[in-house]
């Protein structure tokens, strides 16, 4: 069973991984101190459950920072791929901001 894809150069967990109450972060290093950084977790609602993306910039971690973005998602397969997709897009932007060369094929 593989447990991570590929997308954007992130490796990053498939869904069951999540089932647990695991949480996932990731990131791209920055040139001055103003790393791309992402969190993803499952948050109970009144509804029931989502997917919530958390998105920051800087050497620190989320509860240190300040909070670009965030966003929700349904929990399932197509949720998670929507929340991909957005962590895909806030770093297509983050990249364009400096001037990287590696962009992904979304941009």
């Amino acid at each position: 069973m593989t447990t991570m894809i590929t997308r954007n150069n992130f490796d990053l967990p498939v869904l069951e991984y999540y089932g647990g109450g695991a949480s996932y972060s990731g990131g791209r290093r920055g040139d001055k101190k103003d790393d791309y950084n992402f969190h993803l977790s499952i948050k109970k609602t009144d509804d029931g459950k989502e997917i919530t993306v958390n998105i920051w910039y800087g050497i620190f971690n989320l509860e240190n920072s300040t909070e670009i973005s965030n966003e929700s998602f349904p929990v399932s397969e197509t949720g998670l791929s929507k929340a991909y997709d957005y962590i895909d897009d806030c770093y297509d932007i983050w990249a364009r901001d400096h001037n990287l060369a590696y962009i992904s094929e979304n941009a």
